[in-house]
C-alpha cells in the first residue's frame, strides 16, 4: 500500500485535478471532480489503480524516440476520496485541490429527473468550472 504522503508527492508532481464537463444533447451537462495521474512507470500506476479504483490507461505515442507513457484517471466520490486522503500532504497543487474539495458537494448527490436542475444550481456548476480551469492554465501561480 503507498503511503498518503507518497501520493501527495506524486500528484504535486505528476496528478492534475479539475472538473469535467460532459455535454449531453439534452438537458443539463454534467461535471464530476475529475484526476489524473501520469508516468512512465506503468507499475506505480497499477497500484494507485488498485488502492482507489479508477483507470490506467496507455498513452498514444506521437514520437517514437519518446518512453511510453500511461494515466490514471479517477472520477466523482473515488477522486474526492483520494484527494480528501492526499489534501494534508499536498503542498503544489493545494490551492487547487482545496477550492476542488470546497466545490465538490454541489457535484454529487441528488438526481434531478425530468424537471431537470434547477438553473441557479447549473449557473453555479458552470461558474465553477471555469474557474477551475482557469486555475489550471495558470499552473503554479494559483497554488
Amino acid at each position: 500500500m503507498l503511503s498518503k504522503q507518497y501520493l501527495a508527492g506524486f500528484f504535486d508532481g505528476d496528478g492534475s485535478v479539475g472538473i469535467r464537463k460532459l455535454v449531453k444533447k439534452e438537458g443539463n451537462p454534467a461535471y464530476n471532480v475529475a484526476i489524473v495521474l501520469s508516468n512512465t512507470f506503468l507499475e506505480i500506476l497499477k497500484l494507485v489503480e488498485k488502492q482507489y479504483g479508477g483507470f490506467t490507461y496507455k498513452n498514444k505515442m506521437y514520437n517514437p524516440n519518446s518512453k511510453q507513457g500511461y494515466q490514471w484517471k479517477c472520477s466523482s466520490l473515488l477522486a474526492i476520496k483520494f484527494l480528501k486522503d492526499i489534501f494534508p500532504f499536498l503542498v503544489v497543487k493545494k490551492a487547487r485541490v482545496e477550492f476542488v474539495l470546497n466545490n465538490a458537494h454541489l457535484f454529487h448527490g441528488k438526481r434531478w429527473g425530468k424537471k431537470g436542475m434547477p438553473k441557479k444550481l447549473t449557473a453555479t456548476r458552470q461558474k465553477i468550472f471555469e474557474e477551475c480551469k482557469k486555475m489550471n492554465q495558470q499552473g503554479l501561480k494559483s497554488s
